[in-house]
């Protein structure tokens, strides 16, 4: 049965309200109609109804075509790829079995109650539940940070090989089948006391950070199109007809929702071994950084730069109207954690950056703020 149409933000409104002004209001201006707004509503701002909403259960050939194109191949992703589809297919009952000794008349109705109970026929929207998850872990890093105007010392350990290879995945699925069980708990009529805690209790925020700074560059409208577009392009048709043959049939849009919630994680694993920290940019001018609906971006992709490496990666991500940061492997900012920008040519740089990357709304806090970028210099 279909859910009822929902408001789903792909940047979320706890990162938003780092932006307003001083009386709770944001600034908005759209690049497609050249026109300005303000508000202090910020229910509607980066949303798209139903975004997360699986129309179509992925099927076992789209998580082998995705791992073919995309996945690292090894069994820990394939299960994974496995488990996660089965959540968002809203098929998490699939993955417990029910044991009753002596009596398989007893546990055949069980597990067929689970399943019942549990598993939705049609749509899903526990992707949602994931994003939300993955913000809330975030959270009180981001909180830590904006309090003490540092980059706390968590996050600049060092994480061995053998942590990164299964934590985020370990992680996730313990959150997936935690999910399962708080829904059996809901379904059983349990007291609200009930809880069933399946969580890892080992925590590396470092990981946790970058997996959410990894997660908003890869779910926004922009990056998603661009998927797609890698998705239905005639190489990787031509890959798919060679691989599979001719008589397949996928559903771009299930890859799409693969692509972004596993992407992030194999991406954070591979940068953690290519010894990428993250840098707090602390800006003192009078001039503050603006975000967009589509605020995390690939520094080096927007260069202009007549040679472009793939490899080449430096993510800025700004905070709040006065922090920001930079994900990155550059030698210039080795031994730098914490770095401080007192040079309004340096802010402009980042903010016209963002600007080019920019799909439609430029945000910030204040109008002339926005007018200084789209109208000239001016007072801000």
């Amino acid at each position: 049965m279909r859910e009822k149409t929902k408001e789903s933000h792909f940047v979320p409104k706890f990162y938003l309200k780092n932006f307003l002004d001083k009386n709770a209001v944001l600034h908005k201006y759209d690049i497609k109609k050249n026109n300005y707004y303000s508000f202090d509503n910020l229910k509607k701002e980066c949303s798209e109804n139903n975004l997360y909403l699986i129309k179509n259960k992925i099927s076992n050939f789209e998580i082998c075509f995705f791992m073919d194109i995309f996945g690292e191949k090894t069994l820990i992703d394939f299960d994974f790829c496995f488990r996660l589809s089965k959540m968002l297919n809203g098929e998490t009952g699939e993955l417990i079995n029910m044991i009753v000794e002596k009596d398989k008349v007893a546990e055949k109705i069980t597990n067929q109650w689970i399943k019942a109970t549990i598993n939705i026929d049609e749509f899903s929207r526990k992707q949602e539940t994931i994003y939300t998850y993955i913000e809330n872990e975030f959270q009180p890093i981001y909180n830590n940070i904006l309090m003490n105007n540092i980059l706390p010392p968590e996050l600049c350990q060092n994480i061995t090989q053998e942590n990164i290879s299964i934590y985020l995945y370990e992680k996730l699925l313990h959150f997936i089948h935690q999910d399962f069980f708080e829904d059996l708990a809901y379904n059983l009529c349990m007291p609200k006391e009930y809880k069933i805690d399946l969580l890892s209790k080992v925590k590396l925020p470092l990981f946790d950070t970058l997996h959410y700074i990894l997660s908003q560059y890869f779910r926004t409208q922009k990056l998603l199109r661009n998927i797609n577009c890698i998705i239905n392009s005639d190489s990787t048709k031509s890959l798919i007809k060679k691989v599979y043959g001719n008589n397949v049939h996928y559903n771009s849009e299930n890859i799409n929702y693969l692509y972004t919630l596993i992407m992030p994680i194999n991406l954070a694993k591979n940068l953690l071994l290519n010894n990428f920290h993250i840098v707090l940019l602390n800006n003192k001018t009078d001039v503050s950084f603006i975000i967009s609906d589509n605020p995390c971006f690939n520094l080096y992709s927007e260069l202009n730069k007549k040679h472009y490496e793939k490899e080449e990666l430096e993510i800025y991500f700004p905070l709040c109207s006065n922090k920001a940061f930079i994900l990155t492997n550059n030698t210039i900012y080795k031994d730098i954690n914490d770095l401080e920008i007192d040079n309004i040519a340096e802010v402009d740089r980042y903010n016209k950056l963002l600007i080019k990357n920019t799909d439609r709304y430029v945000y910030g806090n204040s109008e002339n703020l926005l007018k200084r970028y789209f109208i000239g210099d001016i007072n801000v």
